[in-house]
């Protein structure tokens, strides 16, 4: 009576209607679950946990209809896993296939680290410049005029990052750049270093200048302990250096080291600028070799040497390998003492030789002929004497 005085519905009728809705399905498969969960559960036993969730099992589990959020494999394996009891599944260590990378060192990477650890800088320049070299490709679509070539070289880019370091002020520069050079016969892998004023501020080196004797004895440095291999020079001359030789290594021809010439460079200072430039794509480390140490005791002999030149010092150095390389007992040899007096011009230098054998002790006999035949060969060597004898 009160709806009735306050409403205008008179009557009210709820009509339901019941669809019949299709059960999912899921494909059931035994092992796959195993798997999933990481368990040994038999078939049984793992339609039972289904089961008892009200789930049909049989080739396929009917899902409930209240169970709407499953509808896959890995829903299923989750329903088991929930009657078991996460905490009573015994852990298993993940195995996954793990590829190893094989890490290899190579000469650019060794060479990098080298450079930068003597106080160099690594300096990346554009491929593209104003050369005139006829090997040199054209760029269609240059962004200027003073780029419309790919660089066939690295030396002239990287003396301009000298001339811009040295117009402002800096008076020790110690550059290098590794590069794809691209030309008409192809590509190749090439490393430019350059230097320029003082070698290093720190009391010892602060007036020391770097010069040509540097870069050399760097390129020669870098070989002899990254590749184990000995370097060769051919002097030579060529437009934009002052000083110029060609580099060889096992009789190839790899490059150029020499001086700038002051034109070339186009620097406001007259601090004079050194360079070289080489060829990399043939350059491998030597495959690492294991050496046996002997047991015998070691015998050691000295020598002096007395230079007239330079030349010399290489000379003597090239026979002194040769029997280092010929010999079984010699080892080890190495530069001990070295004095040199340009008013007298005059140049000492105190070798010391290592003898050794693997399976007896060496006699005085053994040492004393390699050490007569070494001495014999380099007294023949013009401008040698042996202090002593």
């Amino acid at each position: 009576a009160i709806v009735a005085d306050h409403a205008k519905i008179k009557s009210l009728a709820f009509k339901t209607e019941q669809r019949k809705v299709d059960r999912t399905e899921v494909e059931f498969d035994s092992e796959r679950l195993n798997k999933i969960i990481g368990t040994e559960l038999t078939e049984k036993e793992q339609k039972n946990y289904l089961n008892s969730l009200y789930f049909m099992t049989d080739d396929k589990v009917e899902v409930p209809s209240h169970r709407s959020d499953v509808d896959q494999l890995n829903d299923l394996a989750e329903e088991i896993t929930r009657m078991i009891g996460y905490d009573n599944i015994a852990p298993k260590a993940l195995a996954l296939p793990v590829k190893a990378k094989k890490i290899e060192a190579n000469f650019e990477e060794l060479c990098r680290d080298y450079l930068v650890n003597n106080g160099f800088f690594e300096v990346v320049n554009f491929p593209f410049n104003d050369n005139q070299d006829d090997s040199a490709i054209s760029v269609d679509n240059p962004l200027d005029k003073q780029r419309s070539k790919m660089r066939v070289c690295i030396t002239k880019s990287i003396k301009e990052n000298v001339v811009f370091n040295q117009n402002r002020q800096k008076d020790s520069i110690k550059l290098f750049e590794f590069s794809d050079i691209y030309t008409k016969d192809g590509n190749e892998k090439k490393l430019a270093v350059i230097v320029s004023g003082r070698t290093n501020k720190n009391f010892k080196e602060f007036n020391a200048q770097l010069d040509y004797s540097y870069l050399k004895g760097l390129i020669k440095t870098i070989f002899s302990e990254l590749l184990g291999k000995e370097l060769n020079f051919e002097l030579d001359q060529s437009q934009n250096y002052d000083l110029y030789e060609k580099v060889y290594c096992n009789e190839d021809h790899i490059g150029r080291i020499g001086k700038l010439s002051k034109e070339f460079v186009g620097s406001k200072t007259k601090t004079p600028v050194f360079s070289f430039e080489i060829a990399t794509n043939n350059l491998r480390l030597p495959t690492k070799k294991q050496s046996r140490i002997s047991d015998y005791p070691a015998s050691y002999r000295d020598l002096s040497f007395s230079l007239d030149n330079h030349q010399n010092l290489e000379k003597l150095a090239t026979l002194i390998r040769k029997y280092k390389e010929s010999s079984e007992l010699m080892v080890d040899s190495f530069v001990f003492d070295l004095f040199e007096s340009k008013k007298q011009n005059l140049l000492k230098v105190g070798y010391r030789f290592k003898f050794q054998a693997l399976e007896n002790n060496i006699t005085d006999e053994e040492t004393e002929a390699v050490m007569n035949a070494l001495i014999k060969e380099s007294l023949q060597i013009d401008g040698i004497n042996i202090e002593g004898l």
